[in-house]
């Protein structure tokens, strides 16, 4: 082989062969990571850093093992070493150790340094309140009061994204379909009267807001407490006639509704059978009387119910299906009351 030939030889030994990786040289890695909010909104995070060169970067947040807390950004190379990001690039749940990590990539991704980290920082959210009543009203409309939750001690107090705790918790009152509706600004408040009515919302309650918020909702349940509520109808025959001094009695059905929406708010009522339903049987002798229970029964597995009294002479009857107050382990049934019936003195 001429000089020609071992020269070609030695160039093939050491080019690149097609499809190869070619390995990029290590870099080192970023300092002086730092985190701050960037306005008194805390809407945004401010990071930033200092690299050897003029690199490509990869900023994340992760958590204390080092695994990925949510999506990474990039920095180009020829970028000022400084990113203004969303607060949630960097919320991590209930986590008191989260980190920003900046890497230097290659153009692919790759990363080429070993991470550097700013200090730890949470992004806890605030306690859920305790729903104490949610109480359907006769107007139709619900109302709900709360207590704040328990507050939950700093696990990683005095971190740079630390701001002071708001005393007393702000709160932000919700009607639920699929996806929570705020109802009013963030306030000290712990009662709300909604609108209603029972039998077209799926649920009611309230978040408690912080600065990892946005106005009360950030997908996390654990900020909010609901409450289920019904609605109620309640059917009654009654007689018209009775003779006096014997039994009077009426039947009819207590029936449950329920409102359920998909995820194209597309809502539909739907009823049930009120298996074990309270009723009372309310008499009073004429108009402008007051009104008092004269029987009490609850509706079976189907609904159905069946209450007597022994008929005193001509009056009102009506069945009265009473409010029960829920909370947020207890479903809240709206009241209903059936329309007065007079029943007078005869055969039946």
């Amino acid at each position: 082989m001429g000089m020609l030939g071992n020269l070609i030889a030695a160039l093939a030994l050491t080019a690149p062969v097609a499809g190869t990786p070619v390995t990029l040289e290590a870099e080192p890695a970023p300092t002086n990571v730092t985190v701050a909010w960037a306005s008194p909104t805390h809407d945004k995070v401010v990071i930033t850093w200092d690299e050897t060169g003029d690199v490509r970067n990869r900023i994340e947040a992760v958590n204390a093992d080092g695994s990925p807390a949510n999506y990474p950004q990039f920095a180009e190379a020829g970028q000022p070493n400084r990113l203004e990001v969303d607060k949630f690039s960097v919320a991590a749940g209930e986590s008191g150790d989260v980190r920003i990590a900046v890497t230097v990539t290659g153009p692919t991704s790759e990363a080429i340094s070993e991470p550097g980290l700013s200090p730890a920082f949470d992004t806890d959210m605030p306690p859920a309140p305790v729903l104490t009543s949610v109480e359907p009203l006769t107007d139709g409309t619900i109302k709900v009061n709360w207590t704040p939750g328990q507050v939950r001690a700093d696990v990683n107090p005095g971190d740079p994204l630390d701001v002071p705790a708001v005393q007393p918790p702000l709160f932000v009152p919700v009607e639920l379909f699929t996806d929570p509706r705020e109802l009013s600004e963030p306030s000290t408040a712990t009662s709300f009267v909604f609108g209603g009515p029972a039998s077209a919302i799926t649920a009611v309650g309230v978040h408690t807001v912080n600065e990892w918020t946005v106005n009360g909702y950030l997908g996390w349940r654990a900020t909010a407490s609901y409450g289920d509520v019904a609605g109620t109808r309640v059917t009654a025959t009654i007689p018209r006639t009775s003779p006096a001094g014997k039994k009077l009695t009426i039947t009819g059905k207590a029936i449950m509704i329920r409102s359920f929406c998909d995820s194209g708010l597309r809502c539909q009522t739907y009823e049930y059978d009120d298996a074990g339903r309270s009723l009372r049987l309310e008499y009073r002798t004429g108009a402008g009387a007051a009104w008092r229970t004269v029987a009490t029964t609850k509706a079976g597995a189907d609904g159905k119910y069946t209450v007597s009294t022994t008929f005193p002479g001509i009056g009102e009857y009506r069945v009265v299906a009473p409010v029960v107050i829920g909370n947020g382990d207890k479903l809240a049934q709206a009241p209903f009351t059936t329309a007065a019936t007079r029943v007078r003195p005869g055969a039946l």
